[in-house]
């Protein structure tokens, strides 16, 4: 058995057997930060005491390229820190590496949920483009406020102002400082142009240079934003091009990287308690709180339509 100290400096304990069995304690000190070199070292150390379990705590992101390098050749279990925390005073790396690798030989890790490689890389994809998206909202959040700051009020008679008609507008407004009935109607398009004038008397504000050179800064933002997150919804359908999903499908690829968790448990009460809105007891009387909107309980609202009307395969 092995510990494994997941952080820049990564620390092995071997047991070869049990020491309450008359047997030793090896062990051996790895610099992981040298990667193709140092790692090739621990494996074949590692085999060589005919190791095959590996332990190691889920410290920040450190643990990541680890688990990577030896999933495919240990038996490896992630514990997560805040549930094998040793007594107060004195704590060391060694002393940490050997009381993780005591519980796990007792059995009291509980190991963490690890979904496969091909899901944590659809997860990780999908979550970087939440996290564009939620960019690309505070950007154009920026751009509403230049307008409104240079009395420019757009958004009063366009209802979505990142459309066609609106953005022509606003790059009309960082090229000419006033607007008529015959500019506008070669900028605006459907039903904006038929409320032609109701815009020009919207945009009788003044942009100063400061709020254009703004403008024009979010703007560029804005449409890189689009492009980058286009790339990488092109890049999640390139590897889940085997997937049928009945809902969205950027949602079904955010959900999986969540609902996999199902195949770890064995009983049917812990998937009713991750499936379901949490549940509590007070007085022997069960009350369900609300779904809180984050994560996948979000994605969950947002495809509640489409998850009941679905057919099923």
């Amino acid at each position: 058995m092995i510990m494994l100290r997941a952080w820049k400096l990564h620390y092995f304990l071997f047991r070869q057997p049990f020491p309450a069995y008359g047997g030793d304690i090896n062990r051996k000190l790895f610099i992981l930060s040298v990667p193709v070199l140092m790692s090739t070292k621990t494996i074949a150390w590692l085999q060589e005491n005919d190791c095959h379990v590996v332990v190691m705590e889920s410290t920040g992101k450190y643990w990541i390229p680890v688990f990577n390098l030896m999933e495919d050749s240990f038996f490896l279990t992630l514990a997560n820190p805040s549930f094998t925390k040793t007594f107060p005073g004195n704590k060391t790396d060694r002393r940490d590496a050997k009381w993780l690798a005591e519980l796990h030989r007792l059995g009291l890790v509980q190991p963490s949920f690890i979904p496969p490689k091909h899901i944590r890389e659809l997860r990780e994809l999908s979550r970087y483009r939440h996290k564009l998206i939620r960019d690309r909202s505070a950007e154009k959040s920026r751009i509403h406020n230049i307008l409104t700051v240079c009395n420019l009020m757009l958004s009063s008679v366009a209802t979505d102002i990142f459309g066609k008609s609106g953005m022509n507008i606003m790059h009309a407004l960082l090229r000419s400082k006033s607007f008529d009935e015959d500019l506008l109607s070669n900028l605006v398009m459907g039903k904006l142009r038929e409320k032609i004038p109701q815009p020009i008397c919207a945009l009788k504000g003044h942009l100063t240079s400061t709020q254009a050179a703004k403008l024009s800064v979010a703007l560029d933002n804005l449409k890189n934003f689009d492009d980058k997150i286009a790339q990488i919804e092109r890049l999640i359908e390139d590897k889940s091009h085997d997937l049928q999903p009945a809902i969205h499908y950027f949602a079904l690829v955010l959900l999986l990287g969540k609902l996999l968790r199902l195949l770890s448990f064995r009983r049917l009460e812990p998937i009713c308690l991750f499936s379901l809105p949490l549940i509590i007891f007070v007085s022997g009387q069960a009350y369900a709180l609300r779904i809180m909107k984050q994560e996948a309980n979000g994605v969950l609202l947002k495809q509640k339509r489409e998850i009941c009307i679905s057919k099923p395969f």
